[in-house]
């Protein structure tokens, strides 16, 4: 087993590699092939869990298992929809995901938000509201007004876990998954274990008594340290092969990631 400055290192490595991926010179490409939702959205999830990566790393070194489980769990959940985000695109070879993602699920984010306002609203005011959050969500983003509040939730509805995960099962049949889809496969219960960690629940603090050796602690955040990089990397080969489709000149980088993950 890797100890945590041998994952670091192989990270450093991998950085080095993907330093050379220009996020500008990406999304001209997707832009110019008519990808450009899509595109934008598979090139901020590169950003975002690297970003995570990053956090995970800091809490690993402070030996923090607690809050390390919390990001990871956020790590399983960026990776699982950017990789439905790619198969949706590799199935489709069209912008709908993108389209559906950026503008759809923002919607629904959206109207969320407003829905939250209302409640406080009633809290506030003995159960009564002015705020309509539909029509609040239709003034003030009328590009949204398009679709109904159902329409908006069914086509956001295909982001959520659940419905990510009935995907995978269906399209990835067991004799055909590749390394990256078993790997991630395989880390797909833990983002149910781990929900009590997010969500304060007794599940984390019957764990957390159990990791009172800073040896047993180490081997979990060696093992999370050493999934992150395997995730990550797997977000960054899957925005190079989209690339490629439209430039064989991102090739050589492709096979250069594929060699150090």
């Amino acid at each position: 087993m890797p100890n945590l400055s041998e994952i670091f290192e192989k990270d450093d490595a991998l950085f080095e590699i993907l330093q050379e991926i220009s996020i500008t010179n990406a999304l001209q490409c997707f832009q110019k092939n008519d990808l450009p939702k899509t595109g934008q959205a598979m090139t901020t999830f590169v950003i975002k869990t690297n970003f995570l990566k990053t956090a995970i790393f800091d809490l690993c070194e402070s030996d923090n298992l607690y809050a390390t489980n919390i990001v990871f769990r956020s790590l399983i959940e960026h990776v699982l929809k950017a990789q439905y985000i790619f198969m949706k695109w590799a199935e489709d070879k069209n912008d709908d995901v993108g389209e559906n993602y950026l503008k759809w699920y923002d919607a629904s984010e959206t109207y969320d938000y407003l829905k939250s306002w209302e409640a406080v609203s009633k809290l506030v005011n003995n159960g009564k509201s002015k705020a309509v959050p539909e029509k609040i969500l239709y003034e003030t983003k009328p590009e949204f007004s398009e679709k109904s509040i159902k329409e908006i939730k069914e086509i956001a509805s295909q982001f959520k876990y659940r419905s990510i995960i009935k995907y995978m099962n269906e399209k990835i049949p067991n004799h055909s998954k590749s390394p990256e889809e078993s790997f991630l496969l395989k880390i797909i219960p833990s983002y149910a274990e781990l929900s009590g960690y997010v969500h304060g629940g007794p599940s984390a603090d019957k764990e957390l008594m159990t990791c009172t050796c800073e040896k047993e602690r180490e081997v979990n955040l060696i093992e999370i340290a050493d999934m992150t990089v395997h995730l990550v990397g797997s977000i960054n080969s899957y925005l190079l092969i989209m690339l490629m489709n439209f430039d064989r000149s991102f090739e050589p980088l492709f096979k250069k990631l594929k060699k150090a993950l």
